[in-house]
């Protein structure tokens, strides 16, 4: 009997070393990879910039399914069309709340370094809506953003309007849209505001990694 047992356990380790018949399946080709010097000496790169006070452009994310890249800063969130991204951006300026920038002065905190929003997480949440954190000057808070078409997001945007309380935990505006892009729709919804303990670092300076799988947010 345990002869048998061996002989099986054998022939399984003879299968997995190579006893199988090689696969017709193509092997995944990698991604390309440039260092930030190779990607100088071509000429084509430039330092990105916008007529922003902002700074510490660090959270990028990718929405092939739209064309818009998102990226995220101090105080500010883009969207760049994938196709150009030196067209004009989409833009949401999303600062903190004037009491908590004092609140944050008055801890001692670094006005120009710390006292900001800094955003370092966004997630697709749908179809048409992100789901977006900054450290809000050591007081994280997260919110959605409306990135569908007009159509669909004035549909949401009334259905969040009347199901639930304005919270103004944190100021915003947004710059109007250019013409070749408006279609887009790139806002916060109001009222949908909450606390960003657990998701998001307090501490500007420190990195951090999230995932949104099936609705759980998974982030540290």
């Amino acid at each position: 009997m345990l002869w048998d047992k061996l002989s099986w356990l054998l022939a399984l380790l003879a299968l997995s070393s190579g006893g199988l018949p090689p696969s017709n399946e193509p092997l995944s080709a990698p991604r390309i990879f440039l260092s930030f010097k190779e990607v100088k000496s071509t000429g084509t790169a430039h330092h990105f910039s916008f007529l922003l006070n902002s700074t510490d452009y660090r959270i990028l994310r990718m929405d092939e399914d739209h064309d818009r890249m998102y990226v995220g800063s101090k105080d500010y969130i883009l969207s760049l069309d994938l196709h150009d991204i030196n067209k004009e951006p989409l833009i949401i300026h999303w600062p903190v709340a004037s009491q908590r920038k004092t609140e944050c002065i008055l801890s001692g905190k670094d006005t120009n370094g710390e006292c900001g929003n800094f955003i370092r997480l966004i997630e697709p949440w749908n179809r048409t809506h992100l789901y977006v954190c900054g450290t809000g000057a050591y007081n994280p808070i997260c919110t959605y953003v409306d990135r569908g078409r007009r159509s669909q997001g004035f549909q949401n945007l009334q259905a969040t309007q009347s199901g639930g309380r304005t919270n103004r935990a944190a100021d915003y505006i947004t710059t109007s849209e250019p013409l070749n892009t408006k279609e887009y729709i790139f806002r916060l919804e109001p009222g949908k505001v909450d606390s960003g303990k657990g998701k998001c670092p307090y501490d500007p300076k420190l990195n951090s990694v999230s995932a949104l799988i099936n609705g759980e947010l998974y982030a540290g």
